[in-house]
């Protein structure tokens, strides 16, 4: 059983951060990045070439993400943005160009 206290205690969101450092290129479109360590190759829309942009810069959650997105565009901070950066960051982590990094 959980102790009361404890019930109702949001668990702190996953930092994420950039595995190895990334070389980019842009073709018709789209984004192809390169990781150097271990080698791999992988082809990301814009939406998702933004996010992991931002976590080039310095390792962070979902809505710290989100946040930073909305700043830099005209995109409105909203649950939604939150949700799909999430689904972005947890994308390019299944795809080994980030990783969960302590806060």
């Amino acid at each position: 059983m959980i102790p009361e206290r404890h019930a109702h205690a949001a668990l702190p969101a996953p930092h994420f951060a950039i595995v190895a450092p990334l070389q980019w290129r842009e073709i018709d479109g789209q984004w192809v990045v390169f990781r150097s360590d271990p080698p791999g190759l992988c082809e990301v829309d814009a939406f998702g070439a933004a996010v992991l942009n931002i976590i080039e810069e310095g390792p962070g959650t979902a809505p710290q993400v989100a946040g930073t997105l909305s700043r830099l565009t005209e995109c409105a901070y909203t649950d939604e943005l939150v949700q799909q950066v999430t689904e972005h960051l947890r994308w390019l982590a299944s795809v080994g160009l980030v990783e969960h990094a302590l806060p």
